[in-house]
């Protein structure tokens, strides 16, 4: 299966939808307050793990762009899956 045929995919779609989904959640936990600890030290945790998580959601979103994939394969890395 070629990447594009893969990326048109419901299962690959929803995939998508459901990391953006999770970012947007983690967004509205923190605009809720709900990043908020006792201590300076327990909110500080708080926010990081949510950035983390964040941040490794958007990275596979972001590296599911066609111009990444485009990309890998003029260095020689396959395109099908």
């Amino acid at each position: 299966m070629e990447y594009r045929e893969w990326l048109s995919l419901e299962e690959t779609i929803s995939f998508k939808k459901k990391l953006e989904d999770r970012v947007e959640e983690r967004r509205d936990s923190w605009s809720a307050g709900l990043f908020t600890a006792e201590t300076a030290d327990g909110t500080l945790q708080k926010n990081s793990e949510a950035i983390g998580y964040s941040t490794a959601c958007l990275d596979i979103l972001e590296s599911l762009t066609l111009g990444e994939i485009d990309e890998d394969q003029s260095e020689g890395v396959s395109g099908t899956y």
